[in-house]
C-alpha cells in the first residue's frame, strides 16, 4: 500500500471552526461521504448555530475553544467570516503542527496568508456556495502543492457529497467567488424581480412564483441536456418582432448584461480586497 493509499484509509478527526450555514452544509457532506471519520468536533459561540450543526451531525462534539479543538482534530475546516479570520488564526497558531490539514472556506483569504501565520504548507482553499445546503452546490478548490493527492481527494469527496467540484488555480479563486460563490444571490434577485413583474402584470404572487421557478428550472435543464451554448438556445426562442425579442430588448436597454458583469466584477474585486 502506498503512502497516499494509507492516508486515504486512515481515520479522520475533523474539526469545524464556525458552525454557520456553510459549515452545516459541509458537515452533512462529511457524514454522507463514506470517508473513515473517527470524530467530528466544532466550536462556535452561538447556541442556535451549534444546535443546527448537531442536527446535521448528531455525533458532533462542541468544544469550548479553538485551541482545544486544534489539539483534538488533525483536519480543521475554517468556516468563519473573513473579518474574523485574523483573530481565529491567532488562536490556532500555537497548536497547528505539520500533521494538521487546514481547509479554508473564507472568501478572499489566500493560502499564503494562512500559511504565513500557521507555519504550515498543508492548506486547501475552497469556495463553495449556499446550495450546498441541499446537496446542489458547486465548489471550487485550490491547494498548496505540498498537500498529498490522497488528502486532496478526501476534501474533494466531501465537497462532491454536497454538489459539483472543480479544481482551479488559486489565481482564479476571486473570479470564482464573484461568479459561483456570490452567484446564488444574483439568481435569487432575478427570481424576485420576475415575481414582482408578474404581479405588476396582474398575476397572483403564488402563480408568478410558480411560473418563475418552473421557467428557471426548465431553462437550466435544457442547457444541460442539449449541451448547446445559452446564446444559441436564446436565439431559438426569439422570433423576429416577437414577444421574447421585445422583452430581451427591454432588458438590454436597462443594462441587464452589463449589470450581471458588474456584479461578478465587483464581488471578485471585493474578494481580492479581503486578502489584503
Amino acid at each position: 500500500m502506498t503512502l497516499d493509499q494509507q492516508k486515504m484509509t486512515a481515520e479522520i478527526n475533523i474539526g469545524f471552526i464556525g458552525a454557520g450555514r456553510m459549515a452545516q452544509a459541509l458537515v452533512a457532506g462529511v457524514v454522507s461521504s463514506e470517508l473513515p471519520i473517527a470524530s467530528i468536533g466544532f466550536v462556535d459561540p452561538h447556541d442556535e448555530a451549534a444546535d443546527l450543526f448537531i442536527d446535521r451531525a448528531s455525533n458532533a462534539r462542541r468544544f469550548p475553544d479553538i485551541a482545544t479543538l486544534v489539539r483534538a482534530c488533525e483536519t480543521l475546516v475554517m468556516a468563519v467570516k473573513p473579518q474574523n479570520f485574523p483573530g481565529v488564526l491567532d488562536e490556532m497558531a500555537d497548536g497547528v503542527t505539520s500533521d494538521h490539514l487546514i481547509v479554508s472556506v473564507a472568501a478572499g483569504i489566500t493560502i499564503q496568508k494562512i500559511e504565513s501565520k500557521l507555519n504550515t504548507h498543508r492548506v486547501v482553499r475552497v469556495m463553495p456556495n449556499t446550495p450546498c445546503l441541499i446537496g446542489k452546490g458547486v465548489s471550487a478548490l485550490s491547494h498548496d502543492p505540498a498537500v498529498e493527492a490522497a488528502t486532496v481527494d478526501r476534501v474533494v469527496k466531501i465537497l462532491e457529497s454536497v454538489g459539483d467540484v472543480v479544481t482551479v488555480d488559486e489565481s482564479q479563486m476571486d473570479a470564482v467567488t464573484g461568479l459561483s460563490g456570490s452567484g446564488p444571490a444574483y439568481v435569487f434577485s432575478f427570481i424576485e424581480a420576475l415575481v414582482q413583474a408578474g404581479v405588476a402584470e396582474g398575476l397572483t404572487e403564488d402563480l408568478a412564483k410558480q411560473l418563475s421557478l418552473g421557467t428557471l428550472q426548465g431553462a437550466v435543464a435544457l442547457v444541460k441536456s442539449t449541451g448547446l451554448p445559452p446564446g444559441q438556445l436564446r436565439e431559438q426562442v426569439t422570433s423576429p418582432n416577437g414577444t421574447t425579442l421585445a422583452g430581451l430588448q427591454a432588458m438590454e436597454s436597462e443594462g441587464f448584461s452589463n449589470s450581471v458583469k458588474a456584479a461578478v466584477e465587483h464581488a471578485a474585486r471585493r474578494s481580492r480586497e479581503l486578502s489584503g
